[in-house]
């Protein structure tokens, strides 16, 4: 059994993070991205399907941390109420307020991996 956990995947890849969208400066971007994250969340979902059909370990795989958008939802909301009153940990992180359509583009990549 510990050997699933190590075997590499005969069918789909594991997604690639997300990581290279152009910054997002007003709402075609965010359309964008939103097509993009949307696209990422279905190659996800499929890579973690196909693991588990083939009695493969997925529980640490993907980038997304929430399988539903009620989970999405619950985690934006989690580091919004981690990140609210406190400065960026980086400096290429915008600040969540005032909210910019680069802050809300954040926040969204934010919330796909946050638990």
């Amino acid at each position: 059994m510990l050997g699933a956990l190590d075997a590499p995947s005969a069918g789909l890849a594991e997604p690639a993070p997300l990581g290279e969208e152009l910054p997002v400066a007003g709402p075609e971007e965010l359309r964008a991205l939103l097509r993009a994250l949307a696209a990422d969340y279905a190659r996800d979902r499929a890579w973690r399907a196909d693991r588990e059909a083939r009695g493969l370990w997925a529980g640490d795989g993907g980038g997304w941390a929430s399988g539903s958008l009620a989970g999405f939802l619950e985690s934006w909301e989690a580091w919004l109420g981690a990140s609210l009153g406190k400065p960026p940990r980086f400096s290429d992180v915008p600040p969540v307020e005032p909210v910019t359509w680069a802050s809300v583009a954040w926040q969204l990549g934010a919330a796909r991996v946050y638990e």
